[in-house]
């Protein structure tokens, strides 16, 4: 016999009485969070798409595009949580297209 069997609960049961603070739905812990998710304006999305694929060519943006609340580093610190070490080579050609899409979001163009 092993010593897990006796340890873990039958299936479809649950430790936690439902009524206690410890029983939570998943659904319950994004609820919050889902407002906080939804970009503040069109140009903020596309700022985070801009640091998502910098993640994506495991390249980092400019030291001026990481401040806490630009949304650059918000796509950037995403993108490197989601790809790690799993990233496209960077050409010179994606150099040049993120570094053209920066400049441009930068200028409210993008």
């Amino acid at each position: 016999m092993s010593l897990w069997q006796s340890t873990l609960a039958a299936p479809g049961s649950s430790r936690c009485p439902p009524e206690s603070s410890a029983a939570m739905h998943t659904a319950d812990l994004f609820e919050d969070t889902a407002a906080a998710l939804q970009p503040a304006t069109p140009a903020d999305a596309v700022g985070f798409e801009i640091g998502w694929d910098h993640a994506h060519y495991r390249l980092t943006p400019p030291p001026r595009q990481l401040e806490p609340a630009n949304p650059v580093r918000q796509g950037w610190q995403a993108g490197t949580s989601v790809f790690g070490t799993r990233t496209l080579k960077p050409t010179p050609p994606v150099r040049k297209w993120l570094q053209l899409r920066l400049n441009a979001w930068r200028r409210g163009r993008a």
